[in-house]
């Protein structure tokens, strides 16, 4: 199964589902760059029709999918394109004004590195866009804005062998994802990575053993728990705050030693700084979590 065309651009329970699933089934799915593959007709990023970019396959219907559940989505294999796209874009990211004509790059994507001129640059795909239907009282977010529901949070950890965690608010949760990506740079500060189309290989099921209101992701012996929000200061302010109730919870300590917690072993982390909401992660060793049996 992979689904090629069957695209939306916002996260929604409006958005019909292409498919019903079961939970433990493993599925195959075609995605779009973020450009849409409108890039590949031009070197002129304003003739694109923005209102078609960040496309995300989907959505999926998972029977188990219950609200107060959370959506456990591993990442078993990710297949790049042989070519990638990087863009330099007036106005965007943290140097945007300092830009006076967009460029575009174009990446030959080959075995684990490609280059930039005569610079070798190793690659990390990853997906970029992943989430479920934001809660029922809130209408369709387009992909581009990360919320609690997922989004384009841009985390580069979302690579193969990790596996995602999303708060179910919608019976069927309404699963959706894209914007693969062959390499970006935490904070993605010039605005773009490599973006790249292929396919992704994945597992869904769903879990009851724990509850948070925020994307979590597990890779490599880490757990990160990601937050978005419209400033840097608020994203970091409110994932600490979200995270240290959750360890005062999940290991019944208080306030103040799940608060230094968050300082003796937590690491921060800046995913993007480009989007409509700014992504940030916090992230613990893996091990501290393992009596609990949630990860």
């Amino acid at each position: 199964m992979l689904f090629e065309n069957k695209v939306v651009y916002s996260f929604g329970v409006d958005n019909p589902p292409v498919e019903t699933i079961e939970a433990g089934e493993t599925i195959i799915i075609e995605v779009k760059d973020i450009f849409n593959n409108q890039m590949s007709k031009t070197n002129q990023i304003e003739e694109i029709n923005f209102d078609k970019t960040n496309p995300v396959t989907g959505p999926f219907y998972i029977h188990q999918a219950l609200p107060q559940t959370m959506l456990k989505v591993n990442i078993l294999h990710i297949s790049l394109d042989d070519k990638g796209i990087g863009v330099v874009v007036e106005g965007l990211g943290v140097l945007g004004s300092k830009v006076h004509k967009s460029e575009v790059y174009r990446y030959s994507i080959n075995g684990e590195n490609t280059k930039m001129g005569n610079l070798a640059i190793s690659l990390n795909p990853f997906l970029s866009i992943i989430g479920v239907a934001p809660r029922s009282s809130i209408k369709n977010i387009a992909c581009a804005i990360p919320q609690s529901h997922g989004g384009k949070m841009d985390c580069p950890h979302v690579t193969e062998g990790a596996t995602v965690y999303l708060p179910i608010f919608n019976k069927g949760g309404y699963l959706a994802l894209g914007g693969l990506k062959a390499r970006q740079g935490l904070g993605q500060l010039a605005g773009s990575g490599i973006e790249c189309s292929g396919e992704i290989k994945i597992k869904v099921d769903v879990i009851n053993s724990f509850y948070l209101n925020m994307p979590i992701v597990k890779k490599s012996g880490m757990i990160s728990f990601l937050y978005s929000d419209q400033s840097l200061e608020l994203a970091i302010e409110r994932a600490t705050n979200e995270v240290t109730s959750f360890l005062m919870d999940s290991f019944k300590i208080s306030f103040n030693e799940a608060y230094h917690l968050t300082s003796v072993i937590g690491n921060l982390e800046i995913f993007q700084l480009v989007n409509p909401n700014i992504t940030v992660g916090i992230s613990f060793p893996e091990r501290l979590f393992s009596d609990l049996g949630y990860f």
